[in-house]
């Protein structure tokens, strides 16, 4: 079965994975959002995975059409996420606090976005 992530590059090359469905594998909530490394390799069978990306270079825009729009519902649901998230707050959180807070969020916008794709 195929799964798509959303596979985020920071500026120092490192990656994130934002994985909205993980649940539907049997793989924890808790890795919705997770450091590259550790997914690739606790959460694929083979690295070679990671070089098996489709649409990978798409707009947002272009992801309407892409897996009944989920990436796009997601996506624009994300981005309307961070706008509205008050960083002061965050800024004072542990940063462990501040990681499920951002995580929870995150993964009920995504469980969301699948509900209106599938159902």
């Amino acid at each position: 079965m195929r799964h798509s992530v959303l596979l985020i590059r920071k500026q120092d090359e490192s990656e994130i994975i934002f994985d909205g469905t993980a649940e539907q594998f049997g793989w924890p909530a808790t890795i919705a959002i997770i450091n590259g490394d550790k997914f690739w390799h606790h959460y694929t069978h083979d690295e070679q995975w990671k070089y098996d990306l489709h649409h990978r270079d798409m707009s947002l825009e272009d992801h309407k059409e892409f897996c009944q729009g989920y990436w796009h519902k997601i996506g624009v649901s994300l981005r309307q996420m961070l706008q509205s998230l008050d960083w002061a707050r965050l800024e004072g959180m542990a940063t462990s606090d501040r990681e499920d807070y951002v995580r929870g969020k995150a993964t009920q916008r995504a469980r969301a976005a699948a509900q209106a794709c599938w159902g």
